[in-house]
């Protein structure tokens, strides 16, 4: 009975790829109850952390999604009969 919201990060180049937005689509339709899910666009909040902690740099080459390839994401997904929660931007 709980409501359960998927989150997941989207990072173009690495997971914003048609199998993936595939494979979210049959998790969709294995989860009936589940209230919606959310996109996690990658940013780049977190890259000056990893320095700080020894890290190096972020193994991550590619730019945030420009607004055009998000709102294509939510299209795609609500295409695989996704709810999909995020507003478009």
């Amino acid at each position: 009975g709980a409501e359960i919201l998927v989150r997941f990060p989207m990072v173009p180049n690495v997971n914003a790829l048609p199998e993936h937005f595939k494979g979210i689509g049959e998790l969709a339709k294995s989860l009936p109850n589940v209230k919606g899910f959310e996109i996690m666009p990658y940013h780049r909040l977190g890259e000056s952390k990893l320095d700080r902690l020894g890290l190096g740099a972020s193994p991550i080459k590619t730019e945030p999604p420009e607004n055009e390839e998000f709102n294509g994401w939510i299209d795609t997904l609500a295409g695989y009969g996704v709810k999909v929660i995020n507003e478009r931007k």
